[in-house]
């Protein structure tokens, strides 16, 4: 196995062990993380001007440079993500249809991110916060000539993490599938069952094998729906729901040219509210950045 291919199966594994994580202890290791800089922003500074003696491009100084106002900065940042709302489980848009069937648009994780970035180290303490804080798993490729500003950055997000005793939960525990049946589609009026001991269970096989279209969940127990309903990574989750209204006219979208099972938009049906894209408009009087 190769080393990215290592790197990216475990970090799938940690996405979905992510899951399981509350909230406020997701909060506490960012707000770990944010003490842990300042106690070692004297060592931080240290490490980063090994990297800057040993650049070899003088135009990526400036952008390397990590400082007393720099490492103050990317507290700041680290305070402000730590107090978001949590975004996981926000509702986007709700609505219901003349049936009587009620639908939510609901904010979920992508899964595992991937950054690729230039000399910025601060880029390492603020992807890392944001993935954290939105449920993703991160896998951070910076510059060489930042490597050891990096290295203590991601070291220290590493110990917060361990002082919350979230990790590295992140083991690589994947197995390979025994049951042919459970990866095998069909096409044609054959199904496969499996017996599960609880709904957790049922989610992790769901998770291991599904297609990401449609998944369903019939049960009497809200306890049990809301774990199904949260956890399970596809991209129409149903309760007590057929199936078969997994379509873009039975939402009410007027016909659909197909379901994506994409995690980045459009997701779900794509009607032509998910065929328009979208730009930011910004405007000001002479505003500069500082």
């Amino acid at each position: 196995m190769s080393y990215l291919e290592n790197i990216g199966k475990k970090s799938k594994k940690a996405f979905e062990d992510l899951k399981t994580i509350k909230h406020e202890k997701i909060k506490k290791v960012l707000e770990s993380y944010n003490k842990s800089l300042l106690i070692n922003k004297q060592k931080i500074i240290r490490e980063n001007k090994s990297d800057i003696k040993n650049v070899k491009r003088n135009n990526l100084v400036d952008r390397l440079i990590l400082n007393d106002k720099r490492i103050d900065g990317i507290r700041h940042s680290i305070n402000e993500i730590a107090n978001f709302k949590n975004p996981i489980g926000r509702v986007l848009e709700s609505w219901k249809r003349p049936n009587k069937l009620n639908i939510k648009k609901v904010a979920t994780p992508i899964g595992v991110i991937g950054v690729i970035y230039e000399s910025r180290p601060n880029v390492t303490a603020d992807v890392a916060a944001l993935c954290l804080k939105s449920g993703n798993c991160s896998i951070l490729r910076g510059g060489s000539e930042a490597i050891n500003s990096n290295k203590i950055l991601a070291n220290l997000f590493r110990e917060a993490l361990q002082q919350n005793k979230i990790n590295k939960l992140f083991k690589n525990k994947l197995k390979s599938a025994k049951e042919k049946d459970w990866k095998t589609e069909y096409l044609d009026a054959i199904i496969s069952i499996k017996t599960v001991k609880n709904v957790s269970d049922g989610v992790e096989h769901i998770l291991k094998y599904g297609t990401m279209h449609t998944d369903s969940i019939i049960t009497n127990n809200s306890t049990n729906a809301e774990i199904f309903l949260n956890s399970v990574n596809s991209s129409i989750a149903m309760h007590n729901v057929s199936t078969q209204f997994a379509d873009g006219g039975e939402f009410g979208f007027g016909g659909e040219i197909g379901i994506s099972t994409n995690k980045l938009p459009p997701r779900g049906p794509v009607g032509i509210n998910q065929l328009m894209s979208y730009k930011y408009i910004v405007s000001g009087k002479g505003i500069i950045r500082p």
